[in-house]
């Protein structure tokens, strides 16, 4: 990769996509975020988890789950499991810059339909904190 000057590794039979399709949450412990300083050279995203960060200098939540959409970080959201209410709850939802808006919430409403089921939860509510919560809304 062109300006990275650490070591890196590849299967040597991974197979190398011209394009790459899909979406994904990212838990905020995944090796994908953890080594912040490689996630802002790769993908020049700055991210921050706010569990440990004092409750007044958080910007985008508590626990937030990056959004990978095909090769770009597209968005943010941070989430909570209402297992009284069986409610995956989207205390806030925020776009990345120059990621579509639509087809963003579109496509992340998908995943968090997804995320929902495998936790047991049987709904999912957006609450209207962020840029992207109304989008998230329009398309839940």
């Amino acid at each position: 990769m062109r300006g990275w000057d650490r070591p890196a590794y590849l299967w040597v039979a991974a197979a190398r996509p011209r394009q790459v399709r899909g979406e994904a949450l990212v838990a905020p412990f995944d090796p994908l975020v953890f080594d912040r300083d490689r996630l802002a050279q790769i993908f020049g995203v700055h991210y921050r988890i706010g569990l440990y960060t004092p409750k007044e200098q958080r910007v985008h939540g508590y626990y937030v789950y990056p959004f990978v959409m095909d090769e770009r970080f597209a968005a943010r959201v941070d989430l909570k499991a209402d297992r009284k209410s069986g409610r995956l709850v989207v205390q806030a939802s925020w776009l990345e810059a120059d990621a579509p808006r639509v087809e963003t919430a579109m496509r992340l409403a998908g995943e968090l339909r997804r995320m929902a089921g495998w936790l047991g939860l049987s709904s999912v509510t957006v609450e209207p904190r962020g840029d992207l919560a109304d989008s998230l809304n329009a398309v839940s």
